[in-house]
């Protein structure tokens, strides 16, 4: 990858032309640990919903079983889950609570960009917590941001 980098870098600069690299190009951490993320609310898992790994994929609560459509691993202030690498987001880069979280291939937003702050998640563009949606304890229920507070629908650890 290094050298094909390299041979495009060396293309780009004889066509007079800036390379740009994005997140998105920047492999994974190869030596992360993965783990499932449970709720405090329930000890459910994180949860990529029908094991669908595409952009713009659901993420909600269900029973842990630790396959990898549940795990999880920290790249820097991205938040990884297993099955292909994707990001944790919210969606579109919306700010406001109630925003929906879904996987999306990372692309260094910040709306990507995730921070642990005693149990809970923050987004580092909204300032607003990974949350369950009504606090509800059943399996399926999608993840959001919401303003941030001490309940157990946003404690959650690793």
């Amino acid at each position: 990858m290094r050298k094909l980098l390299t041979t495009v870098a060396g293309l780009a600069l004889l066509a007079g032309t800036t390379l740009v690299v994005s997140a998105a190009e920047v492999p994974a951490t190869a030596s992360a640990q993965t783990s499932t993320l449970r709720t405090e609310l329930n000890q459910r898992c994180a949860d990529v919903w029908g094991w669908i790994n595409s952009n713009g994929s659901a993420v909600v609560t269900w029973d842990c079983h630790s396959g990898a459509n549940q795990q999880w691993f920290w790249d820097g202030e991205f938040l990884r889950n297993n099955m292909a690498g994707r990001c944790l987001e919210v969606y579109n880069g919306e700010r406001g609570s109630g925003a929906p979280v879904n996987l999306w291939d990372c692309n260094g937003g910040d709306h990507q960009r995730w921070i642990t702050d005693n149990g809970r998640i923050v987004n580092k563009a909204s300032g607003k917590c990974l949350d369950i949606i009504d606090g509800n304890q059943q399996n399926g229920q999608l993840l959001r941001v919401w303003d941030c507070h001490n309940g157990p629908s946003q404690q959650w650890r690793m």
